[in-house]
């Protein structure tokens, strides 16, 4: 009897169970759908760009307010530059007034002017500044001259753009130098002037009629410019 009871109660004893659960569902990823945001309207993209922009405003408004106010009492020593750290300023031969000509040209302004200037009131400004109408076709020929350089190297393009504006500087002045020089004009002196000297000559009173004096002044100013007339 003691072995029947011992033999029921390990029989009726239940198995023991794992809670492991099975690797395929432990390892499967889970995935989300996003959901798609509607696009902003355009009272908010204005509201973001009126935002964006108050405080750029706000930020340069604070920097130039402070911008003197964080000065050092003692401001830093310059460093001392030695001569041959100083840069090298390139030799040339050229005269200053060719060292001064522009180099670069701006297609956009070309094409404005010479549009202004076939416009009304391009051809009104030339009869008030000049007393008649003028032709644009030296503006046209700057545009298209600087569309043309568009298509060079920036080293040939400068050359060019030199070269032309030196030719338009000999064709306003005349002669082969760019301008004059003013003791062509003046006559320059050898000495110093003593107190009282300066603006002191007499001068002859003229006595002509005004037309006389002034054909007598455009032949003297002629002859000065071309020289005289054998």
């Amino acid at each position: 009897m003691g072995w029947f009871f011992s033999s029921g109660s390990s029989a009726e004893k239940p198995a023991p169970q794992t809670s492991n659960p099975p690797a395929a569902e432990s390892s499967k990823p889970t995935t989300t759908i996003p959901q798609s945001k509607p696009p902003p309207s355009r009272e908010e993209l204005a509201d973001k760009e009126l935002q964006k922009f108050l405080q750029e405003l706000e930020a340069d408004t604070h920097a130039s307010s402070t911008k003197y106010n964080h000065v050092p009492q003692n401001p830093p020593s310059e460093p001392s530059h030695s001569s041959s750290e100083a840069p090298s300023i390139p030799e040339t031969n050229e005269p200053l007034s060719s060292q001064l000509l522009p180099t670069t040209m701006s297609c956009r302004d070309a094409f404005d002017s010479a549009f202004y200037c076939n416009s009304i009131g391009g051809q009104f400004m030339n009869l008030y500044r000049y007393g008649e109408a003028r032709k644009c076709s030296d503006k046209w020929a700057d545009f298209w001259f600087c569309m043309k350089t568009r298509g060079y190297p920036d080293h040939e393009k400068a050359k060019m753009i030199k070269s032309r504006y030196a030719e338009k500087e000999r064709q306003k002045y005349g002669g082969g130098e760019i301008g004059k020089s003013s003791e062509d004009v003046w006559r320059g002196r050898e000495k110093r002037l003593e107190w009282g000297e300066a603006f002191c000559q007499d001068v002859e009173e003229w006595k002509g009629e005004d037309d006389e004096w002034r054909k007598m002044e455009r032949t003297r100013r002629e002859t000065r410019r071309n020289g005289p007339v054998d």
